[in-house]
């Protein structure tokens, strides 16, 4: 695992372009990413990380639904369409009771084009198919993360 983990960041350090950094000190953002691949939730989490992005992950939906009631300032959710458990469509919905207007990006292996009606009518805000390159991670947080989202209170 741990070789695997340091191949793929081997491979894709060039693409880690420095100037994608939109954080300051005052504004770190917070991205869910929700994946039953623990490959895939290593390497996210490591190269957003390197980005200043504060990251959360975990394995499944109902684990995401905690994260996401405990620390509700999410600002933007990475989320694989196919897990053991709540599928991505199911999650999605189950956090869009508690979160209706979190930017929503969905990543899959699989044929999107059953569900992408059902996701559209969630509010899905992007779709990225695996594998991806790290670069196109950055590239669509970016979209999203550029300047801070209003602060959530807990009620």
């Amino acid at each position: 695992m741990a070789n695997l983990l340091q191949f793929a960041k081997n491979l894709c350090a060039p693409l880690l372009p420095s100037q994608h950094t939109p954080t300051t000190q005052a504004y770190e953002p917070y991205i869910l990413v929700v994946d039953d691949d623990l490959t895939i939730r290593s390497l996210l989490k490591e190269a957003l990380s390197l980005e200043g992005y504060r990251i959360r992950t975990v394995a499944n939906g109902s684990d995401a639904l905690k994260i996401l009631q405990q620390f509700p300032n999410c600002n933007l959710l990475l989320l694989d369409l196919v897990m053991p458990g709540w599928n991505g469509e199911q999650t999605l919905e189950q956090l869009r009771n508690y979160s209706p207007d979190l930017p929503a990006v969905i990543m899959t292996g699989h044929d999107k084009d059953g569900c992408l009606p059902a996701l559209k009518q969630l509010g899905i805000n992007g779709f990225i198919e695996k594998p991806f390159l790290i670069s196109e991670i950055l590239q669509i947080t970016c979209q999203f993360l550029t300047s801070p989202p209003p602060i959530v209170q807990q009620g």
